[in-house]
């Protein structure tokens, strides 16, 4: 089995027996590539919104909540900007709880229009599972 090092926040290195897990391969990403450098709220940011369901939507306030810092809507924001996958990483799924049905949304990497777009068709896609796993029922 392979030794993994990882280094913490004060720069000591600790030696894992098992792989290690995705957050951990970030971490080592960032220091040993230098593409993107994430701080750890940024990461719990991310990590908050992956588990936004598909065709949902979720305010910044409410993110910044559940990652321990309420009044961090801005810095939510900043977070998501430097998203690294932003696909994978539904960052479309927040927007600003001022933004009612016809507000503004917020920011996104590709457009606002290209979030909206994004939003309707999960959305879509979440009724067409429903629909289907209800025909499934059925048989």
């Amino acid at each position: 089995m392979k030794n993994y090092k990882i280094r913490n926040r004060n720069q000591k290195i600790n030696y894992i027996t098992e792989e290690p897990s995705a957050e951990l391969r970030i971490k080592q990403n960032q220091s040993a590539r230098g593409r993107f450098c994430l701080t750890d709220f940024q990461l719990r940011v991310l990590e908050e919104t992956l588990k936004i369901p598909l065709g949902e939507v979720r305010t910044y306030r409410w993110i910044a909540t559940r990652v321990g810092c309420p009044k961090a809507v801005r810095a939510v924001g900043s977070a998501l900007k430097k998203n690294p996958y932003p696909i994978l990483i539904p960052c479309h799924r927040v927007v600003k709880s001022s933004s009612g049905s016809r507000g503004n949304m917020g920011e996104y990497s590709g457009g606002k229009e290209i979030k909206a777009r994004l939003i309707q068709l999960e959305k879509r896609l979440k009724n067409i599972f429903a629909n289907a796993k209800m025909q499934n029922k059925y048989k």
